[in-house]
């Protein structure tokens, strides 16, 4: 079960990685910043580490669109809003969705998990958060004396079992 949900999270991450990469390079692309898809696949992999690698790609390309943009203000500004919407809309709003049902935790557990970890142990916690937040609310749901604390961990959402 724990595989399962770990695996689950996996797949939904590089999903999502892939859709924010494949954004940025459409409008990078569109805006004609040099090496479109050398940013994709940097967007794609950065993503992987949870809040942090969002503000580094975002503040890489910005600094790229500086360079190869100035002093012609209209494209910096569209590649850093352009960026910006793109980070939050999918890392704050369908993400944690997306993530939270996959797994059946929270968003907010999601959000203090990485939190946490990230405190405990640096960017290398940050990635190993949602993991190890799984499997720790695997354990509390199945010992009875804490079983609510896993509950409450949840999601919310009664997840449809196949037979």
């Amino acid at each position: 079960l724990v595989y399962r949900r770990i695996t689950r999270y996996l797949t939904t991450k590089m999903l999502i990685s892939m859709l924010t990469g494949l954004m940025v390079f459409i409008i990078f692309s569109f805006i004609g910043i040099d090496f479109p898809v050398a940013w994709g696949i940097l967007t794609f992999l950065f993503n992987f580490v949870p809040s942090i690698g969002s503000l580094i790609i975002t503040v890489l390309s910005t600094l790229f669109a500086i360079i190869q943009f100035a002093p012609q203000w209209p494209p910096i500004i569209i590649t850093v809003v352009s960026m910006g919407a793109i980070q939050f809309g999918i890392g704050n709003i369908l993400e944690p969705k997306l993530l939270g049902d996959s797994l059946n935790l929270s968003p907010v557990v999601i959000i203090i998990s990485l939190l946490l970890w990230g405190y405990l142990w640096g960017v290398v916690g940050m990635f190993l958060a949602v993991p190890l937040t799984v499997v720790i609310k695997n354990v509390l749901e199945h010992i009875p004396i804490v079983k609510p604390l896993g509950i409450m961990m949840g999601s919310g959402r009664q997840r449809r079992t196949r037979r």
